[in-house]
């Protein structure tokens, strides 16, 4: 996708008041609340990995995909430079 190219770039400075962390507890509520055993995630359109850099902590295995190359580029240096392993 194209259109995302540039913005990619740009991304988490528009979204730096987003509270991430408040998100990832969210989700680990919800998995809680449902009593589900989870040991692997997979992250769907991950953006340039905000909430993957938090959750992949919590599991054994973590995936990662977006449609934008621009943004899982953006996503795997982030989680690269914080030497955090994602698929």
């Amino acid at each position: 996708m194209e259109q995302y190219g540039n913005f990619a770039y740009i991304y988490d400075e528009l979204m730096d008041d987003v509270d991430y962390e408040r998100w990832v507890e969210h989700i680990e509520e919800i998995i809680e609340d449902n009593g589900v055993k989870v040991k692997n995630i997979l992250e769907l359109a991950c953006g340039t990995g905000n909430v993957t850099l938090r959750l992949v902590k919590n599991f054994k295995e973590a995936f990662a995909v977006d449609l934008s190359e621009d943004m899982l580029r953006e996503a795997f240096e982030k989680l690269k430079k914080e030497k955090v392993k994602c698929k």
